[in-house]
């Protein structure tokens, strides 16, 4: 079986992606094969430069994972480590509006980070829940994830997490398990835009 790095934003992003991931929802419009892995959860944002925001979406994830997942596992998180990297670098696209440049370099980023982390762990598959949030474009973060396939000679799961009523499972399962549920992407940026 294929071992896949699951790189996850969030809690309410993560339930209905694994459950697809796990075969335990149906996977037909979300994959574009049947999902037969052996699954580990990687959080990786160092977008989210808020320190309290960051430090609630975490917990919020890693109660999940322990009451609901306690099997899967999690793999280290590194974005405190990378959080400055990530923030200069997106200062230069500050004034991009929301879902522009800025939000692509953030796609590529993040999933650039998960093959390099899934190259060090032995993984042979990476799988993104981006694809989940209606905000953000699929189709970019799918390009890039086959161009890093390419690069690392590591399989990329192309996904649409949001189909199958993906956000509406979300919602219900962070009801359900009273996750917390973010109203912006996370970093200082797309915070500024909502206000």
């Amino acid at each position: 079986m294929k071992r896949l790095l699951l790189h996850t934003c969030c809690a309410p992003c993560m339930l209905p992606s694994i459950e697809v991931l796990l075969g335990r929802s149906p996977w037909e419009r979300v994959l574009e094969a049947p999902p037969e892995y052996e699954v580990s959860v990687w959080f990786y944002n160092p977008n989210i430069t808020d320190p309290e925001e960051y430090l609630r979406r975490k917990a919020a994830l890693l109660v999940v994972m322990k009451e609901r997942y306690p099997d899967i596992p999690l793999l280290d998180d590194e974005s405190e480590k990378d959080r400055e990297h990530w923030f200069l670098t997106a200062s230069l696209l500050k004034d991009e509006p929301e879902r522009g440049k800025r939000c692509i370099f953030c796609y590529g980023y993040r999933l650039y980070r998960a093959f390099l982390k899934a190259k060090r762990e032995g993984m042979d598959a990476v799988a993104t829940t981006l694809t989940l949030s209606p905000l953000k474009n699929t189709e970019a973060i799918n390009r890039i994830g086959l161009l890093l396939e390419r690069r690392f000679g590591i399989s990329y799961v192309v996904s649409d997490f949001k189909k199958q009523n993906g956000m509406k499972r979300s919602k219900e399962l962070c009801l359900q398990y009273g996750v917390y549920r973010q109203d912006y992407c996370g970093c200082e940026f797309s915070k500024r835009s909502k206000l």
